[in-house]
């Protein structure tokens, strides 16, 4: 299971569109962003770990909500549709408790979620949700950000992508953590970042040089995370890195602390990559988008919405991505240039940052695809799908999927 601390949690994606229920008079609505991400933990108490758009209304938990496991972290659930069949087994037990007539199985767990908001848990590694505590975990002026990068960043010039996460971190203040446990030379890896950030003028820098799984248990290296306020996790082979850190004490808490708004989170190639729930490991380039262009895998879910490509227009992996996209049509694609950086701030907008571009491919309104229907090197169709180009400074609405230009 995932470990927080001291308690067991598992997790469930909902999706606000999908959860559209009246809530009755003496519930005020809670509203949510789109794939918010929510904790249960062995207390029947709720943890958040996404974005909450507003709070209101402050109602007591119930007697005798009992909540079962979900799944590993290996089985996460990506969307409503694929929560159905596990919600359902509940539903019954769900309505009863909260003394609510049979409904559809989201409206219960909504008017759970709405009477769980103000619990306080046991344990303080589980996060309180009053809106005063929200309020100070996610300021609106934090400049935290998760900073996802193609790869090849310039380490010697205007450094324009490393001097972004330098500050967003706390420029001289900052407290880094080198994550280089993708590469195979991870000492070499890791005192170079360590060479460039201290020139920057950084005081404090870890390098966590993980290279087994059990050095994710480390309590020095937990609590330099805890004290941190930026990770990088650098490039190499991203089956390598999510191997060494799924489901580890330490990638939990980088993943929570950058989801919260508390650390500013960087990953460059192969740290790019793992951001998804579903990863890109592998594949070809320059061919007709087929099943066979691209090797799927399971990421370390810190954007769970996303699937990622890095090195993308300078290794011709648009077919990969459009391949990878028909095989998870619920995900939003985006591939990453080199020396380029989408910078998502935790307001449902991401800006690019560098010389290159940022490619989406958006699958939301696609009408059709032969995915499930043809071999592996067949070629695939896929009828209505969006694809939008970015370059420095443009920003794009992960909630509206729109893109916005530029400021002026």
């Amino acid at each position: 299971m995932l470990q927080h601390g001291f308690c067991q949690q598992w997790v469930l994606y909902l999706d606000v569109l999908e959860c559209s229920c009246r809530c009755t008079p003496a519930i005020k609505p809670l509203t949510l962003t789109q794939s918010s991400q929510f904790l249960v933990g062995e207390d029947s108490a709720l943890c958040f770990k996404g974005l909450v758009s507003s709070v209101r209304g402050k109602m007591p938990i119930p007697d005798g909500i009992r909540l079962k496991p979900l799944g590993s972290a290996s089985q996460r659930l990506s969307s409503v549709a694929a929560a159905r069949p596990i919600v359902s087994p509940l539903h019954s037990e769900l309505c009863s408790s909260l003394g609510h007539p049979m409904d559809s199985p989201l409206s219960s767990i909504r008017r759970l979620l709405e009477r769980l908001i103000t619990f306080k848990p046991k344990h303080s590694i589980m996060l309180q949700l009053e809106t005063e505590s929200l309020t100070q975990r996610m300021p609106k002026t934090t400049k935290a950000a998760v900073m996802v990068i193609g790869g090849a960043e310039d380490k010697i010039h205007g450094r324009q992508i490393l001097q972004t996460f330098w500050s967003r971190a706390g420029a001289s203040n900052a407290q880094i953590a080198i994550i280089p446990s993708a590469s195979r030379e991870p000492e070499a890896i890791g005192d170079r970042y360590r060479t460039i950030f201290n020139d920057m003028g950084v005081k404090t820098i870890e390098v966590l040089d993980i290279r087994e799984r059990d050095d994710g248990n480390k309590p020095e290296w937990q609590d330099f995370i805890e004290a941190a306020t930026g990770v990088f996790i650098t490039g190499g082979d991203q089956l390598r890195l999510c191997g060494l850190l799924s489901d580890t004490p330490i990638m939990d808490r980088v993943r929570m602390r950058a989801q919260l708004g508390e650390i500013t989170l960087a990953g460059t190639s192969a740290g790019a990559a793992i951001m998804g729930h579903h990863m890109i490991a592998g594949g070809g380039s320059g061919e007709s988008p087929n099943r066979a262009l691209v090797d799927l895998t399971t990421g370390l879910s810190i954007l769970p919405e996303l699937v990622v490509d890095q090195h993308f227009h300078n290794r011709n992996r648009m077919a990969r991505l459009m391949s990878a996209i028909a095989t998870y049509p619920d995900k939003l694609g985006i591939g990453i240039d080199e020396d380029t950086c989408a910078m998502f701030e935790g307001n449902d907008l991401f800006q690019v940052i560098g010389r290159g571009t940022v490619t989406i491919v958006d699958p939301g309104q696609m009408s059709y695809t032969n995915q499930p229907d043809v071999g592996m090197t067949e070629p695939l169709s896929m009828h209505h799908l969006k694809v939008h180009i970015l370059s420095h400074g443009d920003r794009f609405d992960l909630h509206q999927r729109i893109p916005l230009p530029a400021h002026p």
